[in-house]
């Protein structure tokens, strides 16, 4: 009759009458619908465990450039969601860190020329681009100077304990013979440390040197974009140092890195080196 009157369904109404029969007021309660069963997670333990030590070793890369490494150097094939699941799963993220601000650059009045769009990434060495980024450890300023080309994307750091004019110069002359290829033009802010000594080594080199708009990095983005790569993927996971001597050994190592092993993908995840040979033999 009760059923009837409020025009419950047969079927439903036994339902629930049958579970309160059976365990009483706790079987009314919403029960849970979890899946009896679950798909197993298809990556095997020892690859999780190669892609937690790469991530740890490079905890700012990326799923993608995980994957790309596994599969390049040990032959793995994993995709880079199964990847990311596995950072989620070993919750292998930190903090994000605090950005510093970048020093603030002189204005010179100096006549300038702008570098042509055409010039980069043309060919090895037909645009590098420098800049400088000041290095804060223990109350004192460090200066990494970066130079990196537009085309291969190599680069080249050097550390110094100033911004003078002759760091400037030193800088230029120290990454004039690392460079495998000819440089053929620079393109730098106004600072004072690419100018006096400096632009006249370039110069005599006959090397064109281009400058950036004051206060517009857009004139000078790929500098800048590794520049945040430096801090990102670097500096900002406990590599800083308290001597000029130890910062430049810690650049090296990183230079040499992302030289040499880190995919680049903007080169289709060819390194840099092995984007330059590749456009040598062709």
């Amino acid at each position: 009759m009760t059923r009837r009157h409020f025009a419950i369904v047969r079927s439903l109404f036994y339902k629930w009458y049958n579970r309160f029969q059976k365990l009483g007021l706790g079987g009314l309660e919403t029960q849970s619908c979890k899946p009896h069963t679950h798909r197993k997670r298809e990556i095997a333990w020892d690859v999780q465990n190669r892609i937690e030590a790469l991530r740890k070793d490079n905890p700012a890369w990326s799923k993608y450039k995980v994957s790309y490494i596994l599969k390049r150097d040990e032959g793995i094939v994993v995709s880079a969601s199964s990847a990311n699941r596995v950072f989620h799963d070993r919750n292998l993220f930190w903090p994000s860190f605090s950005k510093a601000r970048l020093a603030a650059k002189k204005s010179w009045k100096i006549r300038r020329m702008r570098a042509p769009r055409t010039l980069r990434g043309t060919a090895p060495g037909s645009l590098v681009e420098v800049d400088v980024k000041t290095l804060n450890e223990l109350g004192t300023t460090f200066y990494q100077f970066t130079a990196i080309d537009t085309c291969t994307k190599m680069k080249y750091i050097k550390i110094f304990s100033s911004r003078s004019a002759k760091c400037g110069e030193r800088f230029i002359k120290n990454m004039l013979d690392y460079f495998p290829f000819r440089v053929r033009h620079i393109n730098s802010d106004n600072g004072g440390e690419f100018l006096a000594g400096c632009h006249k080594l370039l110069e005599n080199r006959k090397i064109t040197h281009y400058f950036s708009r004051a206060r517009t990095p857009k004139d000078n983005p790929v500098v800048e974009c590794t520049i945040k790569a430096d801090e990102y993927e670097f500096w900002a996971w406990g590599n800083l140092a308290a001597t000029v001597k130890e910062l430049n050994e810690k650049a090296k190592f990183w230079m040499e890195k992302f030289n040499t092993y880190r995919p680049h993908q903007a080169l289709n995840y060819l390194t840099p080196q092995e984007f330059y040979e590749k456009t040598i033999s062709t």
